[in-house]
């Protein structure tokens, strides 16, 4: 079979994780609809959601709590909610149909493979092991360790 991804026009592909390599987004939701209750905050709405998609934890706290927060605020909000995730999509996951196939075909064809998001370090062990993804995609480049956080193209050119 002829790859259909030629090595030397393709140098490289970079996936997003949560709602590309999976559809892992209705846990996410779970897990903020029950941390915006457990703290008296109001419903997310679509727009809201719409937003907050693919952002750092660091730029989503303080837009939901309407005022600035310390590093060790966010972080501990960070754990409650990231681990409320971990909990409810534990067991749970599964890759996109037909994303095994591509990643297949691209290290068939030796393009290299790599992830870029905004998901914590934590998060993104837990999503990759629970894909069984974890030693396929061992390039991965997070928001947190880059200037600025999605929508900017850091993350993905790091």
């Amino acid at each position: 079979m002829t790859s259909p991804f030629p090595a030397r026009r393709v140098a490289g592909v970079v996936f997003d994780i949560d709602g590309t390599l999976l559809d892992n987004m209705p846990f996410h939701i779970e897990a903020f609809e029950a941390f915006t209750a457990a703290h008296g905050l109001p419903g997310l709405t679509l727009e809201m959601r719409k937003w907050m998609d693919g952002r750092r934890n660091s730029d989503i706290f303080p837009r939901l709590f309407e005022r600035a927060l310390t590093e060790a605020e966010i972080a501990s909000l960070s754990h409650e909610k990231e681990s409320a995730y971990r909990r409810l999509s534990a067991g749970r996951l599964e890759p996109l149909s037909g994303l095994i196939r591509l990643l297949d075909a691209l290290d068939a064809a030796g393009v290299p493979i790599a992830a870029a998001t905004s998901a914590p370090r934590d998060n993104v062990v837990h999503t990759l092991r629970e894909l069984g993804l974890d030693e396929r995609l061992a390039v991965i480049a997070r928001s947190d360790e880059v200037a600025h956080g999605k929508p900017e193209p850091d993350v993905f050119i790091e």
